[in-house]
């Protein structure tokens, strides 16, 4: 076992959207080290799945986009006598826009998951965290975050925003012992990526998604990016002037 996974054995793991993606590979991953892992999603079905892999994992049926729905989760998890110390906010959807089309609706449902979902997540988690001056906070957000795409226009929205708050949020929290990291992937296989109908450079697995998270994890970074040869390149056109990264993205329009 590397060093890095020694150090969830016993620590309690929240994980969202933990019925497929990311999150399964994560909730297998923690609870195959010794980690106390609970996985929330909305289908009970998936969530039955990993714990029949790793049945010591308790699942509870969530909607993130359900303040309601935090709080009945969050009581369970109390009664059964659980405790959070890193919650991994990872529930997500994509919707894409074609223009003229440009539906409001979309918005709002890809902002209510990506976005409302980890604000409802926060104030359900964070006084207890407050409370014991303890615990980590992990969102799952993109490296579309950090540059505009053509189609995006809903899902980049909702990943910056959701990075914005990560970043102003560890500002408010500096004086405390919580701790926050914002995960920007590329494109990972998952049932999200699976429908997309245009090319994935440098797609990679859940498992090792999972394993990158959580060595950035241990370490304690602020930011965890991967895979650096696709977000690499994102960040540094993110870099450039306005106009430079206006004359690159609008060629993607066309590809």
């Amino acid at each position: 076992m590397t060093k890095y996974l020694k150090f969830f054995k016993d620590i309690t793991c929240w994980i969202t959207g933990g019925g497929s993606g990311i999150c399964k590979a994560l909730a297998i991953k923690l609870s195959e080290h010794g980690a106390n892992v609970i996985i929330s999603g909305r289908s009970k079905s998936k969530l039955e799945e990993v714990k029949q892999l790793c049945p010591d994992i308790l699942p509870l049926e969530l909607d993130v986009t359900s303040k309601d729905s935090w709080y009945t989760a969050s009581q369970l998890i109390e009664e059964k006598g659980y405790h959070p110390q890193i919650v991994f906010y990872n529930a997500g959807t994509c919707k894409y826009i074609d223009l003229p089309d440009f539906p409001p609706e979309t918005f709002k449902e890809v902002m209510d998951v990506n976005f409302m979902g980890i604000i409802n997540g926060i104030h359900t988690t964070i006084p207890q965290m407050l409370k014991k001056n303890d615990g980590h906070l992990v969102a799952v957000t993109s490296s579309v975050a950090r540059l505009p795409l053509p189609r995006a226009e809903a899902y980049g929205a909702s990943k910056a925003a959701a990075t914005y708050l990560m970043d102003s949020l560890r500002i408010a929290l500096s004086e405390t012992n919580i701790k926050l990291t914002t995960v920007m992937p590329g494109f990972v296989s998952t049932p999200m990526t699976d429908v997309n109908d245009f090319p994935m450079p440098f797609i990679i697995s859940p498992e090792d998604a999972a394993d990158r998270i959580l060595k950035g994890v241990y370490q304690g970074k602020k930011d965890i990016f991967f895979p650096s040869r696709f977000t690499w390149p994102l960040r540094f056109l993110a870099s450039l002037p306005t106009y430079l990264c206006y004359q690159f993205t609008k060629r993607l329009k066309k590809t």
